[in-house]
């Protein structure tokens, strides 16, 4: 007899308890509301941007005569001896 209770008083408790949620919860919400329609735009002329003008930077000239001039100065610097490594560094197991 008391599981008969239990089963009937916890199926009624469930329901009870979803009605009561669904009851609850269908208070808080606000109804829809209905604005009015937004104002239509009229779209204005916008003008285009002019490219930019090229301006001319003094220190990007010395960079591009600095630039070229180390550009000329690459063969050379693949001519010198003086920066390969002496020979008998890799020997004695020093080196790279």
């Amino acid at each position: 007899m008391n599981k008969k209770f239990y089963m009937y008083f916890l199926a009624a408790a469930f329901i009870l308890g979803i009605t009561l949620v669904v009851i609850f919860y269908s208070h808080k919400f606000s109804p829809t509301s209905v604005g009015l329609p937004l104002p239509k735009v009229e779209p204005t002329i916008t003008p285009t941007p002019l490219p930019p003008t090229p301006t001319v930077v003094p220190q990007l000239i010395d960079l591009e005569r600095d630039l070229k001039t180390v550009e000329q100065d690459l063969p050379k610097v693949k001519e010198e001896k003086r920066l390969n490594p002496p020979v008998f560094i890799f020997d004695l197991g020093v080196g790279l």
